[in-house]
């Protein structure tokens, strides 16, 4: 036989498929459509679309805020540049404040009518508020005389019958308690001949929470431009984009505002009347939970089905701006437009003039960017009943579909030192002042150290755990940028002998396991807290390495800095 006959009959050994014996595992979400940890499956590929409820502007943004934006930037990071999901994420975005600015606005000085005014009005909330918890404040006319002695009693709410079951007396306390000195140092102010703006200033400032429900009832009916309320919406606005930018949360792709939407809100809103889910009663426009739920593969309250009966929610769920309005067939029924009262936004519609209930606006937003259907949404766990329940059915009624959303993420609630944050009882910390005592990366790996679903208690003392991985952190990537350095200026000179040794393999063995068990951790519904202790032990075990290695091997310790760099980014 030839050579060349050989040769060309030779063959290539057969090819021994691998097996690996550790597949990565798929990425699962807590999914609360489902309430369990299910695995992403995007309708296109690796496009995901998300939705995200933004925020009610109309006062300075808290670390409630911080907590949940912050959470879900964190979550789209990783999706967006771990995971390398291509996403389109888009976030959507009033009378008395404005009526509060033209007072002080028109008040030059201190006067005793002024005074006079502030004292009506505190009487009037003390009264109204607090007179039910307190004979002695029921009266109108004696309750400045009764503060004092009143204020004194209630120092310790459990000397109130009936304070602990009104949760917002903190907050009715503290108020009238600000009003009352404000009042008391313009009285002695007056006395001393100081009427100058600063001194009306600060009586106003003082009372401000007692006079804007005073000058509401006055006065709201007389405010009836739009721009007030545009106004308004976009000066908070602009303080929370602020408030992001200095926290790092990533801008989002599309911004809404429910303003700019109007004639589409009102197309959405006779759609659904078309499709059978909706009716007009006195002006306004409710959805049929009744003739919805259980009738063409629909379903009320996909979210918290037990919660569908709860009349306080559905009642909080109308809105700040929403009296109880008549004509709904059924309690669970809620507004999709509301005839407007004198001094409310109001805008043309078919059924008169009014404006957009408060769950409508998200579904035309996102159904208008979005579609028919969207991968995720997101939002505080607060809103998962009525509102996100309530866009649900809406926009399922609109689309004719039976599932608009498929994966509902809702970030956990924040505490702080043990109680829940409530602006109502104004227990918050904004986020400009929680900036002034920690830096955004302080904040940020604060969250990271809690599961993103749960709730997270805020506690000066957890800056202890925070700053000292901080500290572990930086130490680490101080001393290996040195390290480098020096590995730069003789990497190319050799003794003879390498230095890739057992313990330089067992470090980089580490390395391979830790970026395993990261991986792991995040696709396991994006277990942050996991991933912290999994990359601090990293840093622990090389600085370990270091401590007992005379010439460490650079390159290791390099990719294990870029590694964590990488995660962190």
């Amino acid at each position: 036989m030839s050579t060349s006959t050989a040769t060309a009959k030779a063959k290539q050994p057969a090819w021994i498929k691998p097996n690996n014996e550790r597949p990565p595992p798929v990425v699962q979400l807590l999914n609360s459509m489902t309430r369990t940890k299910t695995p992403l499956v995007p309708r296109a590929g690796k496009q995901l679309t998300w939705y995200n409820c933004g925020p009610t502007v109309y006062d300075v943004s808290h670390m409630g805020h911080a907590r949940l934006y912050v959470t879900i930037d964190v979550l789209r990071r990783v999706l967006e540049d771990y995971f390398k999901y291509d996403i389109l994420f888009i976030i959507l975005r009033a009378r008395q404040n404005y009526l509060f600015d033209q007072l002080k606005g028109r008040v030059d000085q201190l006067t005793t009518n002024l005074i006079v005014q502030v004292n009506t009005a505190f009487a009037i909330f003390a009264s109204s508020k607090l007179g039910k918890l307190d004979a002695s404040l029921a009266d109108e006319a004696g309750a400045f005389a009764a503060w004092e002695a009143f204020a004194k009693k209630a120092s310790v709410a459990s000397n109130v019958p009936g304070a602990a079951d009104e949760p917002k007396f903190p907050m009715y306390l503290s108020a009238a308690n600000a009003a009352y000195h404000a009042i008391r140092a313009a009285e002695a102010a007056l006395k001393a001949g100081q009427t100058d703006k600063a001194a009306a200033d600060q009586l106003l400032d003082g009372a401000r929470d007692v006079l804007t429900p005073w000058l509401d009832a006055e006065h709201g009916s007389e405010v009836t431009q739009p721009e007030i309320f545009r106004n308004l919406a976009a000066h908070w606005e602009g303080e929370f984009m602020k408030d992001m930018a200095a926290l790092n949360v990533r801008p989002c792709d599309v911004l809404t505002r429910v303003s700019e939407y109007v004639p589409e809100i009102v197309a959405y809103v006779e759609r659904i009347i078309a499709n059978g889910y909706g009716y007009e009663a006195d002006g306004s426009v409710y959805f049929d939970t009744r003739a919805f739920d259980g009738h063409d593969g629909h379903h009320y309250a996909k979210l918290e089905p037990w919660s569908a009966g709860s009349t306080a929610l559905i009642e909080e769920g109308e809105g700040s701006l929403g009296a109880k309005l008549g004509g709904k067939r059924n309690n669970a029924d809620f507004a999709l437009w509301k005839k407007s009262k004198p001094g409310e936004p109001a805008w043309d519609s078919p059924w008169g003039r009014g404006r957009p209930g408060w769950h409508i606006e998200c579904s035309v937003m996102a159904s208008e960017v979005l579609g028919s259907n969207m991968d995720i949404h997101s939002g505080g766990i607060d809103l998962a009943f009525p509102h996100h329940d309530n866009e649900l059915a809406q926009s399922e009624a609109y689309h004719k579909c039976a599932q608009w959303v498929n994966y509902f993420l809702h970030p956990g609630h924040l505490h702080i030192e043990g109680q829940k944050m409530s602006k109502s009882l104004k227990n918050f910390v904004s986020i400009q002042e929680a900036l002034q005592k920690y830096t955004a990366r302080q904040l940020r790996f604060y969250f990271l150290l809690q599961q993103w679903d749960g709730p997270l208690d805020f506690k000066e003392s957890g800056m202890e755990a925070v700053r000292s991985a901080e500290k572990t952190f930086g130490n680490f990537f101080s001393n290996v940028s040195a390290y480098v350095e020096e590995w730069r200026a003789v990497a190319l000179e050799s003794d003879g002998t390498h230095l890739y040794k057992a313990s330089e393999q067992e470090l980089m063995n580490l390395l391979l396991e830790k970026q395993m068990a990261v991986h792991n951790a995040l696709a396991d519904s994006i277990d942050t807290p996991t991933v912290i202790r999994e990359l601090l032990e990293l840093v622990n075990r090389a600085n370990v390495y270091v401590a007992g290695s005379s010439r460490p091997y650079v390159p290791v310790l390099e990719k294990i800095a870029r590694y964590i760099v990488s995660i962190f980014k």
